[in-house]
């Protein structure tokens, strides 16, 4: 270019033409060893990419298009017909997964119920019906290492595609085009699996809502058959619980009609307050209460949220504490928080959102806590009638730890990966 650019300029504009292809030859020597060089930087990050895809078994299209950025938790639930917003809650993202978000539009609000096994009860509340299903909770959190992984490597290897890419722009090249799809939003369809553990019941097919000889809510529809709201009525409280009934009778009364379901949220925040949980965020609780003739059972830390369980009568408490640990990476030194944005988390104990735990005792210092083997936390006017208990199972390993990459990770593992910096356990206690 440097002899053929100053010949071709000088045959089609003169003198003029002469100079200017000088130039242009000049920069066409400079400019296109840089592309070359540029071009195989990408096609490396592409090809270490790929291959990481392959070994982890994960290189699908779904995949490729979602690698462009390295998702810190699910999506959130989107609620009711105008798109409403609310904090985000994991059990709601976990809801939203497995459903799929065009099955849930309208959704006005989810409530939990038991867990039994690995899988948890909700009951969705809509306009003109509700769907009472059964999701897995932190379904993501098994065997989703590889994937996470390959997310992480394709991000630190971005910067050299990006290189190439540009390099080969400035010299009027055909540039990458980077990961085919990247642009295209898709929405999750939902598992299959899940919508045939899913029962829907029409509002529109409601004949009569009456209570059972235990009080409890019983609905039955238009060929007499009843469905029993017991689970969802041990769930709440006495605020929600009639505002449960409310919105049931107005369906009765107006079964074309649309029900407004927001006095039962309101109520339920309420009642999340009442019981100590950080409504903030409206996740997982610090206290649940459950009937004294009931076994009170441990909630995993798959449970969005700890709904208030009342009783007329006194109760059994369960207080629920989050130890915090992390490290620094490449060591296995594990330790309390102890970096300058370890605000809250410096103090060991906090709850289900990495806060501070609201019922650590008043006199305590963040030294005494830091220090103490069992969770420093008490409940103001009741006494405890068990010991503090690790929750161990399959999502935790055999000291009741998990791990992830920072707190407010989706995703935990029942190891420690060479990149997860974080780990917690929970501990529980019975107060009376």
């Amino acid at each position: 270019d440097v002899f053929a650019k100053p010949v071709e300029g000088a045959r089609a504009s003169g003198v003029g033409g002469f100079f200017m292809g000088v130039g242009q030859g000049l920069a066409s020597a400079v400019v296109k060893p840089v592309t070359g060089v540029g071009q195989a930087l990408s096609n490396v990050g592409q090809g270490v990419t790929a291959q990481v895809g392959q070994v982890a078994g994960t290189n699908t299209k779904q995949n490729r298009r979602n690698e462009a950025r390295l998702r810190g938790r699910l999506p959130r639930l989107v609620y009711c017909e105008q798109g409403v917003i609310r904090a985000w809650v994991e059990l709601d993202a976990e809801v939203r997964k497995q459903l799929g978000q065009a099955h849930l539009r309208g959704v006005q609000v989810v409530l939990p119920l038991a867990e039994e096994g690995n899988l948890r009860k909700v009951v969705l509340f809509f306009a003109d019906r509700i769907l009472i299903s059964e999701v897995r909770p932190e379904q993501s959190a098994a065997g989703d290492d590889a994937p996470r992984r390959q997310s992480l490597v394709s991000q630190a290897l971005r910067p050299v595609q990006l290189v190439g890419t540009t390099v080969s722009s400035v010299a009027g090249t055909v540039g990458l085009g980077g990961i085919d799809g990247v642009s295209e939003v898709t929405e999750d369809p939902g598992d299959p699996a899940v919508f045939e553990r899913t029962k829907c019941f029409l509002f529109n097919s409601l004949r009569k809502v009456r209570e059972d000889d235990a009080g409890y809510l019983e609905l039955l529809d238009s060929a007499g058959n009843p469905l029993s709201l017991r689970p969802a009525c041990d769930s709440l409280g006495p605020d929600a619980r009639a505002a449960l009934k409310a919105g049931f009778l107005s369906a009765e009364q107006n079964p074309r009609g649309a029900v407004n379901w927001e006095p039962l949220h309101r109520a339920m925040q309420s009642e999340e307050r009442l019981q100590g949980g950080n409504d903030s965020s409206g996740a997982v609780g610090a206290i649940t209460e459950e009937p004294a003739q009931a076994k009170a059972s441990s909630s995993s830390s798959s449970a969005a949220r700890a709904i208030a369980r009342r009783s007329s009568g006194g109760g059994v408490h369960v207080l629920e504490v989050w130890e915090l640990q992390s490290r620094m990476i490449p060591t296995y030194y594990w330790q309390t928080p102890f970096l300058p944005t370890d605000f809250e988390t410096s103090w060991r104990w906090a709850d289900a959102n990495t806060a501070k735990h609201p019922n650590l005792r008043k006199d305590i210092t963040k030294e005494e806590a830091v220090k103490s083997d069992v969770p420093p936390c008490e409940l103001e006017m009741y006494q405890p009638i068990s010991s503090w208990k690790l929750t161990i199972d399959k999502d935790t390993d055999k000291e009741g730890w998990k791990y992830a990459v920072r707190w407010n990770a989706s995703t935990w593992s029942t190891s420690p990966g060479f990149i997860d910096a974080v780990r917690k356990r929970r501990w529980t206690r019975q107060f009376a």
